[in-house]
């Protein structure tokens, strides 16, 4: 029986190659990474359903998220870092992750990070220390010297109004926050709300700072020296 062979140097035809094994674009280490948290979520009343299952929540929201964008309406999660929280938005986000050796770093770094950060970052720098003394205000720590700041800016792309109050009570991470949002926080100038909390209040080192604007926030963790933590300034203290 005559065999008919392929002259050398001709390459077999593709549709006559085997199989070959095509990795998944997703299967990286980066996009695995980046898929811990669920891919989406939808909130009805006081049930959460995302990606991972059902959860109940201490929330009234009614809304959705997939991959970046969100919309919702309603009361959120105490436990959010904003306290009782009413809210109703539709929005695209962002995520810019930082860390700085002071605030004012922090905020700096986040810019040089992505330039279209800079518009809605320029006011955090101008109000630093509006930011450190609402923060001396609400738990009687100073973050206005040198401390680790680790943190994650979202930028907002959308609309939305709400009011939002915090009055002590812990959020996820355990942290007592204290803070006013919405019109009141309108009311100071500074367009943005500022809410700080404590995990330990005999940990003054450990400070966890959250703010809240129209078009972004701010989730920080701040870790003071251990010199400046344990000693709070006369003004905390209501020293004269």
């Amino acid at each position: 029986k005559m065999v008919r062979r392929r002259p050398p140097g001709r390459a077999c035809p593709a549709w006559l190659q085997p199989p070959r094994a095509v990795r998944h674009p997703r299967d990286t280490p980066m996009a695995r990474e980046g898929q811990q948290g669920p891919s989406w979520n939808v909130d009805i009343g006081p049930l959460s359903v995302d990606s991972n299952g059902v959860n109940v929540k201490p929330q009234c929201l009614f809304g959705a998220r997939v991959g970046n964008f969100h919309t919702s309406a309603g009361v959120s999660d105490v436990r959010g870092g904003q306290g009782l929280k009413l809210s109703a938005t539709a929005e695209a986000a962002q995520n810019l992750a930082a860390t700085g050796t002071s605030l004012r770093d922090f905020f700096k770094n986040v810019k040089a990070a992505d330039g279209v950060a800079d518009d809605l970052i320029n006011p955090l720098v101008q109000h630093v220390d509006d930011i450190i003394v609402q923060v001396l205000e609400s738990v009687g720590v100073d973050i206005g010297g040198p401390c680790q700041v680790d943190g994650v800016v979202k930028l907002k792309f959308g609309v939305g109004a709400g009011a939002a109050v915090a009055l002590g009570w812990e959020d996820n991470d355990g942290y007592g926050m204290v803070g006013v949002g919405g019109e009141a926080a309108c009311a100071l100038s500074l367009g943005f709300a500022v809410f700080a909390g404590l995990k330990d209040p005999h940990n003054r080192r450990d400070v966890k700072l959250n703010i809240d604007a129209a078009n972004m926030s701010v989730a920080a963790k701040i870790r003071l020296p251990e010199e400046s933590g344990d000693a709070m300034s006369g003004a905390a203290r209501g020293d004269g």
